[in-house]
């Protein structure tokens, strides 16, 4: 069995089918949804056939919203044990010692008939390619569960990210099963400070930086009728 998630964009309630059963709802037509339809699905031949049904009656903001599927939706088929769908947490930490660290976590899915122990890796990148620092766990998922994989990496002097260069490095964490690579995910992150002070504003890294603006103007505005 393999693992397939479904994610999609639509205007209000959204109702999900597939193979005549109900799969998943979303009750904000502003959030993605991410589900899993291996449960679901038929193998082999057989066709699949999935069913959105979106209900715009009521409302969600004081504008017209509008209604229907009109951003990208995926099925998106994984290897038995991968790593879910937007399933990597890592926000660097300025400790209180001056020093950084990047608490990981891996959200795992696995489809396979029983628990599975997998090697979790996660290598730090910064952007001249060259590896910083990296870190291996090891995490049991279970069929048709979800297991959570934490590490710690420890990051000496990086590069901040800033307005006038805005560094970012890459985090490449890597799922092995028996030695092979079941699954590879990157993610980009940066290193800085925030903070708000009553006599010098707002500090990035230390520094004071003016904000020049905000943007009032959602998304939903200019995707609405009439006021685009």
């Amino acid at each position: 069995m393999r693992r397939r998630n479904i994610s999609q964009g639509y205007r209000a309630h959204c109702t999900v089918w597939v193979n005549s059963l109900l799969a998943a709802r979303n009750w904000c037509g502003y959030t993605a949804v991410y589900m899993d339809i291996t449960p679901f699905a038929k193998f082999s031949s057989d066709v699949n056939v999935i069913a959105v049904q979106v209900d715009a009656v009521a409302q969600e903001g004081w504008w017209y919203e509008g209604a229907g599927l009109y951003r990208h939706t995926w099925l998106v088929k994984q290897n038995l044990i991968h790593i879910a769908t937007d399933g990597v947490f890592a926000n660097p930490v300025h400790n209180a010692d001056g020093q950084w660290t990047i608490p990981v976590e891996v959200t795992l899915n696995g489809s396979d008939k029983a628990p599975v122990i997998v090697e979790v890796e996660s290598t730090l990148i910064d952007p001249a390619g060259k590896t910083v620092v990296s870190a291996t766990t090891k995490a049991t998922v279970a069929p048709l569960k979800q297991s959570v994989a934490k590490l710690t990496l420890a990051v000496a002097s990086p590069k901040l990210w800033s307005v006038d260069e805005p560094t970012l490095y890459s985090l490449r964490t890597v799922v092995k099963r028996d030695g092979a690579v079941a699954n590879e995910v990157t993610t980009r992150c940066g290193f800085l400070t925030i903070r708000f002070d009553t006599d010098k504003g707002f500090l990035l890294n230390d520094q004071p930086l003016m904000l020049l603006g905000t943007c009032n103007n959602p998304q939903c505005h200019r995707q609405g009728a009439g006021l685009g």
